[in-house]
């Protein structure tokens, strides 16, 4: 949540009861058939594809990459019941052999995560597989699972549900006022899967968790029935298929370069991943090659800006500060001159 990569300290406690929970909600089964390709450094797929059905008895179907043929393929001939997916992968489903049927019958729970689901991609996965996709929304801080729309995700859809059952969420205003219902803003988590704390990072760990109360750095409401609705980040932040880049890191990493002054990284629309990386860059004596390079021995491979765009400056708020809401509007005027 600091833009800086941090260790999240999970007990074993957070991570048993919240995959317990998670398998008495989806009623996981031992005859059930589990597919992922989630990544099991991720919390998504360590909690909710491999936690809780190893606890279920429930057999995993794994693959190392996502193919979405070979998932197709995968999902008819082992009658998958359970799958986890990100944005990104339902993409790729809706768009793969599109002139062959699939039978996706036996699929009783296609469960997304880790980002925010587009409407029109869900409402596409559903008319194409006859198969409504259960929302659900959690931090590797809150191990992972904080709600899931798991009892109305057609009337609802675009909704990521109830919180489970010992969790507990809030809605607050920047001075820490609850708000009432339909009002937006801060989400709160408090409850059996919140972290102990970042490791060996106090004062963050004291900024994070107030009172018991986990400050998610997400804006949302809740309606009147509870079910929560993301609007929005407080922080800046880019979700690149399922995976959070933090702009100020990826500004740390290109003010290093000896011949770049200054750095500004905002999210750039993609249909596939959700978003990419795009950098401005103040300097002289650098390209694009030459910056992606440089780049390349210092951070992730999809953190690396996918655009590198060269100004004369960037755009700054009264306080001199990169301002970016100007910035995001500056890529929109590159993008469409």
């Amino acid at each position: 949540m600091s833009g800086w990569p941090m260790g999240a300290e999970l007990t074993h406690a957070n991570l048993f009861l919240n995959a317990w929970i998670c398998s008495r909600l989806q009623e996981y089964r031992p005859e059930d058939n589990c597919f992922s390709a989630l990544p099991f450094f991720h919390t998504f797929g360590q909690t909710g594809m491999m936690h809780t059905p190893l606890m279920s008895g429930s057999t995993m179907h794994l693959f190392y990459k996502f193919d979405p043929a070979a998932a197709l393929e995968c999902f008819t001939r082992e009658r998958i019941t359970i799958a986890g997916f990100v944005p990104t992968m339902c993409h790729y489903l809706v768009h793969a052999r599109s002139n062959e049927h699939y039978d996706l019958s036996s699929l009783r729970a296609p469960i997304v995560g880790g980002a925010k689901m587009p409407l029109e991609l869900a409402e596409r996965f559903r008319k194409r597989f006859n198969r409504p996709l259960m929302e659900g929304y959690g931090l590797t801080e809150t191990s992972p699972v904080v709600s899931y729309n798991i009892d109305d995700p057609e009337r609802r859809a675009g909704s990521v549900g109830q919180p489970i059952p010992y969790c507990y969420v809030q809605i607050v205003d920047d001075q820490g006022n609850p708000r009432k219902a339909g009002e937006p803003g801060e989400v709160l988590v408090r409850g059996h899967n919140v972290m102990k704390g970042y490791w060996n990072r106090p004062r963050e760990t004291a900024e994070t968790i107030r009172e018991g109360w986990l400050a998610t750095g997400d804006l949302g409401y809740l309606d009147q029935e509870g079910y929560l609705w993301l609007v929005g980040v407080k922080k800046p932040l880019i979700i690149r298929a399922g995976l959070n880049i933090y702009p100020p890191e990826v500004e740390r990493v290109l003010m290093e370069h000896p011949n770049v002054q200054e750095a500004g990284v905002t999210g750039m629309a993609d249909p596939a991943r959700g978003e990419e990386p795009a950098a401005f860059v103040v300097g002289e004596g650098v390209d694009e090659k030459s910056l992606r390079e440089f780049c390349a021995g210092r951070m992730g491979s999809y953190k690396i800006p996918k655009r590198f765009f060269l100004v004369e400056s960037l755009p700054k708020d009264a306080r001199g500060r990169l301002d970016r809401s100007r910035l995001a509007d500056l890529l929109r005027e590159r993008l469409n001159p």
